[in-house]
């Protein structure tokens, strides 16, 4: 499983679980599931995109940069534009 390899310790917990697990074992449906993609905004879309990438690359953001095909500078626009945060325990990159 992904979150035992991003694991930086012995230990498994909850933070390391996919949302949509995470929504599966509360019974609730993970907010993108609310409206079918169709009825979903190319904003919409491209901030769950850009939040799945950092998130797989444990916000790294050279390695998203080179997945998502953009640059530091714009990757840091898009992060700011659509308000994205890392989760608690992910060490902020310095800017360059």
């Amino acid at each position: 499983m992904k979150g035992v390899a991003l694991s930086h310790s012995d230990t498994f917990t909850r933070e390391l679980l996919p949302e949509h697990i995470l929504c599966q074992s509360m019974g609730s449906t993970p907010p993108t599931a609310e409206k079918p993609l169709t009825a979903r905004s190319l904003k919409d879309i491209e901030k769950e995109h850009i939040s799945r990438i950092l998130e797989a690359n444990n916000w790294h953001r050279g390695k998203a940069c080179e997945v998502l095909g953009v640059s530091r500078p714009r990757l840091r626009r898009m992060i700011n534009e659509y308000g994205l945060v890392p989760p608690q325990g992910i060490v902020e990159e310095e800017e360059d």
